[in-house]
Protein backbone atom coordinates (compact mmCIF):
# COMPACT_ATOMS: atom_id res chain seq x y z
CA UNK A 1 0.00 0.00 0.00
CA UNK A 2 1.23 3.21 -1.13
CA UNK A 3 0.07 6.51 0.61
CA UNK A 4 0.82 10.07 -0.74
CA UNK A 5 1.15 12.33 2.06
CA UNK A 6 -0.07 16.24 1.72
CA UNK A 7 -0.15 19.36 2.05
CA UNK A 8 3.08 20.34 3.11
CA UNK A 9 6.13 19.63 0.88
CA UNK A 10 8.17 18.70 4.05
CA UNK A 11 6.86 15.74 6.10
CA UNK A 12 7.47 17.29 9.58
CA UNK A 13 9.87 15.01 12.15
CA UNK A 14 7.38 13.49 13.81
CA UNK A 15 6.13 10.15 15.48
CA UNK A 16 3.53 10.21 12.91
CA UNK A 17 6.10 10.27 9.72
CA UNK A 18 8.08 7.39 11.56
CA UNK A 19 5.08 5.19 11.94
CA UNK A 20 4.25 6.10 8.38
CA UNK A 21 7.55 5.18 7.25
CA UNK A 22 7.00 1.73 8.79
CA UNK A 23 3.57 0.82 7.61
CA UNK A 24 3.50 1.69 4.10
CA UNK A 25 5.10 0.38 1.21
CA UNK A 26 5.88 3.31 0.14
CA UNK A 27 5.06 7.48 1.40
CA UNK A 28 5.67 9.47 -1.27
CA UNK A 29 5.04 13.82 -1.07
CA UNK A 30 4.18 16.59 -3.61
CA UNK A 31 7.68 18.08 -4.07
CA UNK A 32 8.18 21.08 -6.96
CA UNK A 33 11.05 19.92 -9.29
CA UNK A 34 12.95 22.63 -7.99
CA UNK A 35 13.97 20.53 -4.88
CA UNK A 36 15.14 17.50 -6.53
CA UNK A 37 17.62 20.21 -8.01
CA UNK A 38 18.22 21.92 -5.18
CA UNK A 39 18.20 19.38 -2.10
CA UNK A 40 19.24 22.02 0.08
CA UNK A 41 15.50 23.62 -0.03
CA UNK A 42 14.23 20.62 1.87
CA UNK A 43 14.49 20.85 5.40
CA UNK A 44 17.03 18.47 7.45
CA UNK A 45 14.42 15.45 8.11
CA UNK A 46 12.82 15.34 4.80
CA UNK A 47 16.20 15.65 3.20
CA UNK A 48 17.54 12.77 5.01
CA UNK A 49 14.25 10.37 4.10
CA UNK A 50 14.24 11.18 0.88
CA UNK A 51 17.99 10.33 0.48
CA UNK A 52 17.03 7.19 3.01
CA UNK A 53 14.08 6.28 0.46
CA UNK A 54 11.36 6.45 2.86
CA UNK A 55 10.03 9.22 1.30
CA UNK A 56 9.52 9.35 -2.54
CA UNK A 57 9.10 12.62 -4.34
CA UNK A 58 6.43 13.43 -6.46
CA UNK A 59 6.81 16.42 -8.88
CA UNK A 60 3.16 17.41 -9.73
CA UNK A 61 4.07 19.01 -13.39
CA UNK A 62 5.65 16.01 -14.33
CA UNK A 63 2.58 13.31 -13.33
CA UNK A 64 -0.17 15.45 -14.31
CA UNK A 65 -1.45 14.51 -18.03
CA UNK A 66 -3.46 16.62 -19.09
CA UNK A 67 -2.47 19.62 -16.79
CA UNK A 68 -4.46 22.62 -18.75
CA UNK A 69 -7.89 20.60 -18.04
CA UNK A 70 -7.16 20.21 -14.55
CA UNK A 71 -6.83 23.69 -13.44
CA UNK A 72 -9.58 24.47 -16.12
CA UNK A 73 -11.68 22.33 -13.69
CA UNK A 74 -10.93 23.89 -10.54
CA UNK A 75 -10.98 27.74 -12.25
CA UNK A 76 -14.83 26.81 -12.69
CA UNK A 77 -15.02 25.88 -9.20
CA UNK A 78 -13.40 28.48 -7.60
CA UNK A 79 -15.92 30.58 -9.89
CA UNK A 80 -19.09 28.57 -9.88
CA UNK A 81 -20.16 30.33 -6.38
CA UNK A 82 -19.90 34.20 -6.52
CA UNK A 83 -20.88 34.89 -3.10
CA UNK A 84 -18.22 32.51 -2.11
CA UNK A 85 -15.41 34.22 -4.39
CA UNK A 86 -17.00 37.70 -2.74
CA UNK A 87 -15.80 36.57 0.88
CA UNK A 88 -12.71 35.18 0.32
CA UNK A 89 -11.66 37.94 -1.78
CA UNK A 90 -12.54 40.32 0.99
CA UNK A 91 -11.21 37.75 3.68
CA UNK A 92 -7.49 38.03 1.60
CA UNK A 93 -7.72 41.61 1.84
CA UNK A 94 -8.27 41.67 5.13
CA UNK A 95 -5.88 39.37 7.00
CA UNK A 96 -2.28 40.07 7.74
CA UNK A 97 0.73 39.13 5.72
CA UNK A 98 2.17 35.89 7.83
CA UNK A 99 -1.76 34.51 7.94
CA UNK A 100 -1.74 33.90 4.40
CA UNK A 101 -1.16 30.34 3.29
CA UNK A 102 2.05 30.32 1.16
CA UNK A 103 2.13 27.69 -2.32
CA UNK A 104 4.92 26.90 -4.06
CA UNK A 105 5.04 28.31 -7.55
CA UNK A 106 6.17 24.24 -8.89
CA UNK A 107 2.88 22.83 -7.72
CA UNK A 108 0.81 24.35 -10.45
CA UNK A 109 1.11 25.87 -13.48
CA UNK A 110 1.48 30.04 -13.84
CA UNK A 111 -1.40 30.49 -15.52
CA UNK A 112 -3.01 29.44 -12.45
CA UNK A 113 -1.68 31.39 -9.91
CA UNK A 114 -1.50 34.33 -12.44
CA UNK A 115 -5.82 33.65 -12.96
CA UNK A 116 -6.14 33.88 -8.80
CA UNK A 117 -3.73 36.84 -8.50
CA UNK A 118 -6.72 38.51 -11.18
CA UNK A 119 -9.53 37.68 -8.48
CA UNK A 120 -8.14 38.91 -5.59
CA UNK A 121 -6.83 35.51 -3.85
CA UNK A 122 -3.54 35.54 -4.44
CA UNK A 123 -0.26 37.42 -4.29
CA UNK A 124 3.38 36.61 -5.82
CA UNK A 125 5.59 36.87 -2.64
CA UNK A 126 9.68 36.15 -3.58
CA UNK A 127 11.94 33.22 -4.32
CA UNK A 128 8.96 31.36 -6.12
CA UNK A 129 5.98 31.52 -3.24
CA UNK A 130 2.90 32.85 -3.75
CA UNK A 131 0.98 34.05 -0.91
CA UNK A 132 -2.56 32.36 -1.51
CA UNK A 133 -6.33 33.05 0.40
CA UNK A 134 -6.28 30.03 2.93
CA UNK A 135 -9.74 28.88 1.59
CA UNK A 136 -8.40 28.51 -1.50
CA UNK A 137 -5.43 27.47 -0.67
CA UNK A 138 -6.94 24.40 1.23
CA UNK A 139 -9.14 23.82 -1.66
CA UNK A 140 -6.20 23.91 -4.24
CA UNK A 141 -3.67 21.49 -2.34
CA UNK A 142 -6.59 18.90 -1.60
CA UNK A 143 -7.81 19.15 -5.29
CA UNK A 144 -4.24 18.43 -6.33
CA UNK A 145 -3.25 15.59 -3.54
CA UNK A 146 -6.63 14.04 -4.66
CA UNK A 147 -6.17 14.16 -8.42
CA UNK A 148 -2.38 12.92 -8.07
CA UNK A 149 -3.31 9.51 -5.73
CA UNK A 150 -5.88 9.31 -8.88
CA UNK A 151 -2.59 9.58 -11.35
CA UNK A 152 -0.65 7.40 -9.12
CA UNK A 153 -2.42 5.01 -7.26
CA UNK A 154 -1.72 6.15 -3.78
CA UNK A 155 -4.50 6.73 -1.20
CA UNK A 156 -4.48 10.25 0.65
CA UNK A 157 -2.58 10.98 4.07
CA UNK A 158 -2.05 13.62 6.40
CA UNK A 159 -1.18 14.21 9.86
CA UNK A 160 -2.83 17.34 9.35
CA UNK A 161 -6.15 16.58 8.52
CA UNK A 162 -8.49 19.57 10.28
CA UNK A 163 -6.01 22.13 8.31
CA UNK A 164 -5.61 20.28 4.96
CA UNK A 165 -9.17 20.78 4.02
CA UNK A 166 -11.31 24.10 3.16
CA UNK A 167 -12.26 25.76 6.59
CA UNK A 168 -15.21 25.50 6.38
CA UNK A 169 -15.37 21.85 5.78
CA UNK A 170 -12.93 21.42 8.82
CA UNK A 171 -16.00 20.42 11.72
CA UNK A 172 -18.04 18.50 8.38
CA UNK A 173 -16.18 15.12 7.49
CA UNK A 174 -18.22 14.44 4.44
CA UNK A 175 -15.56 12.81 2.96
CA UNK A 176 -15.01 8.84 3.47
CA UNK A 177 -11.32 9.42 2.86
CA UNK A 178 -11.23 11.95 6.41
CA UNK A 179 -13.08 8.71 8.18
CA UNK A 180 -10.64 6.71 7.13
CA UNK A 181 -7.97 8.01 7.00
CA UNK A 182 -8.47 9.61 10.79
CA UNK A 183 -9.42 5.58 11.68
CA UNK A 184 -6.45 4.13 10.18
CA UNK A 185 -4.14 7.17 12.26
CA UNK A 186 -5.55 6.49 15.31
CA UNK A 187 -5.16 3.11 15.07
CA UNK A 188 -1.75 3.82 14.62
CA UNK A 189 -0.97 6.08 17.01
CA UNK A 190 -2.34 3.27 19.74
CA UNK A 191 -0.74 0.27 18.37
CA UNK A 192 2.47 0.93 15.95
CA UNK A 193 5.34 1.51 18.08
CA UNK A 194 7.67 4.06 16.97
CA UNK A 195 11.45 4.60 18.04
CA UNK A 196 12.43 7.68 19.75
CA UNK A 197 15.53 8.93 18.00
CA UNK A 198 14.23 8.94 14.63
CA UNK A 199 17.69 6.71 13.12
CA UNK A 200 15.59 6.76 9.26
CA UNK A 201 18.84 4.43 8.07
CA UNK A 202 18.52 2.13 11.23
CA UNK A 203 14.69 2.29 10.29
CA UNK A 204 14.81 1.87 6.72
CA UNK A 205 16.82 -1.59 7.56
CA UNK A 206 14.02 -2.50 9.97
CA UNK A 207 11.32 -2.26 7.51
CA UNK A 208 13.77 -3.79 4.73
CA UNK A 209 14.28 -6.98 7.00
CA UNK A 210 10.95 -7.21 8.53
CA UNK A 211 8.92 -6.31 5.54
CA UNK A 212 6.50 -9.33 5.88
CA UNK A 213 5.59 -8.81 9.67
CA UNK A 214 4.89 -4.93 9.05
CA UNK A 215 2.64 -6.00 6.14
CA UNK A 216 0.56 -8.57 8.18
CA UNK A 217 -0.02 -6.54 10.99
CA UNK A 218 -1.15 -3.62 8.23
CA UNK A 219 -3.37 -5.89 6.81
CA UNK A 220 -5.31 -6.53 10.35
CA UNK A 221 -5.52 -2.61 10.69
CA UNK A 222 -7.03 -1.98 7.19
CA UNK A 223 -9.68 -4.33 8.15
CA UNK A 224 -10.65 -2.12 10.78
CA UNK A 225 -9.85 1.20 8.84
CA UNK A 226 -11.96 0.51 5.98
CA UNK A 227 -14.66 -1.31 7.13
CA UNK A 228 -17.58 1.36 8.41
CA UNK A 229 -19.96 -1.25 9.27
CA UNK A 230 -17.94 -2.18 12.50
CA UNK A 231 -17.90 0.64 14.68
CA UNK A 232 -15.25 1.13 17.28
CA UNK A 233 -17.66 0.80 20.28
CA UNK A 234 -18.56 -2.71 19.36
CA UNK A 235 -17.23 -5.97 20.38
CA UNK A 236 -16.01 -6.83 17.01
CA UNK A 237 -13.78 -3.96 17.38
CA UNK A 238 -12.25 -4.47 20.57
CA UNK A 239 -11.31 -8.15 19.80
CA UNK A 240 -9.41 -6.78 16.88
CA UNK A 241 -7.81 -4.65 18.83
CA UNK A 242 -6.78 -7.35 21.11
CA UNK A 243 -5.07 -9.10 17.96
CA UNK A 244 -3.64 -5.88 16.82
CA UNK A 245 -1.99 -5.67 20.38
CA UNK A 246 -0.13 -8.82 19.84
CA UNK A 247 1.00 -8.13 16.57
CA UNK A 248 2.36 -5.04 18.11
CA UNK A 249 4.17 -7.24 21.37
CA UNK A 250 6.35 -8.74 17.99
CA UNK A 251 7.17 -5.54 16.44
CA UNK A 252 7.93 -4.25 19.74
CA UNK A 253 10.52 -6.85 20.06
CA UNK A 254 12.10 -6.85 16.94
CA UNK A 255 12.51 -3.58 17.10
CA UNK A 256 14.35 -3.89 21.00
CA UNK A 257 16.75 -6.83 19.10
CA UNK A 258 17.49 -4.24 16.51
CA UNK A 259 18.36 -1.92 18.75
CA UNK A 260 16.51 0.96 17.65
CA UNK A 261 16.26 2.60 21.43
CA UNK A 262 13.59 3.63 23.17
CA UNK A 263 10.18 2.87 21.72
CA UNK A 264 7.44 5.21 22.13
CA UNK A 265 4.02 3.69 22.18
CA UNK A 266 0.57 6.03 22.05
CA UNK A 267 -2.88 6.62 23.27
CA UNK A 268 -5.89 5.85 21.84
CA UNK A 269 -7.75 8.95 20.22
CA UNK A 270 -11.38 9.30 19.58
CA UNK A 271 -12.50 8.26 16.02
CA UNK A 272 -14.79 10.42 14.04
CA UNK A 273 -17.97 9.07 12.05
CA UNK A 274 -19.07 9.48 8.39
CA UNK A 275 -20.76 12.35 7.26
CA UNK A 276 -22.24 11.35 3.67
CA UNK A 277 -22.58 14.50 1.65
CA UNK A 278 -21.67 16.47 -1.28
CA UNK A 279 -19.93 19.40 -2.44
CA UNK A 280 -18.63 21.52 -5.42
CA UNK A 281 -15.32 20.83 -4.29
CA UNK A 282 -15.56 16.93 -4.31
CA UNK A 283 -17.41 17.11 -7.98
CA UNK A 284 -13.92 19.19 -9.41
CA UNK A 285 -11.81 16.37 -7.94
CA UNK A 286 -14.39 13.42 -9.80
CA UNK A 287 -14.44 15.63 -12.77
CA UNK A 288 -10.34 16.24 -12.92
CA UNK A 289 -9.68 12.34 -12.10
CA UNK A 290 -11.88 11.37 -15.23
CA UNK A 291 -10.03 13.83 -17.52
CA UNK A 292 -6.85 11.94 -15.85
CA UNK A 293 -7.76 9.03 -16.04
CA UNK A 294 -10.74 8.28 -18.08
CA UNK A 295 -9.99 4.50 -18.23
CA UNK A 296 -10.97 3.92 -14.69
CA UNK A 297 -14.20 3.82 -13.52
CA UNK A 298 -14.69 6.23 -10.55
CA UNK A 299 -16.31 3.73 -8.68
CA UNK A 300 -13.31 1.52 -7.85
CA UNK A 301 -11.21 4.56 -6.37
CA UNK A 302 -9.80 3.71 -3.14
CA UNK A 303 -9.81 6.74 -1.61
CA UNK A 304 -12.52 8.79 -2.61
CA UNK A 305 -16.21 7.84 -1.86
CA UNK A 306 -18.41 9.37 -5.02
CA UNK A 307 -20.97 7.24 -6.73
CA UNK A 308 -20.85 4.41 -4.40
CA UNK A 309 -22.52 6.88 -1.73
CA UNK A 310 -25.41 8.11 -3.58
CA UNK A 311 -23.73 11.57 -3.31
CA UNK A 312 -25.88 14.44 -4.91
CA UNK A 313 -24.56 17.23 -7.34
CA UNK A 314 -24.38 21.00 -6.60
Amino acid sequence: MNILYYPEINIPRTEWAVRAFLYYDEVAAIVPYKYNMEPDLYEPFMREAVVNELVIPIDPMMNLRCQEQVQKIFEQYVTSHMRSLEQRRGFFHRIRHLERFKLHEGKFGYSLYHFLEELGLAKYDKNGWYDVEPHTANDLMYYLASVLANTKDYRLSTDQMSYSFSIRYIHTPEYEIRHQNNRRNCILKELMPAPRNYDLGRIKHFKETHRELLRTFRNHVEEIALDATISPESELFSIKLDQLRQEKEEISARMRESHLGDIIFGKICGVLSPMWGASALLNAIYNACHVERPEVNCKGMKYIVLAERNLMRR
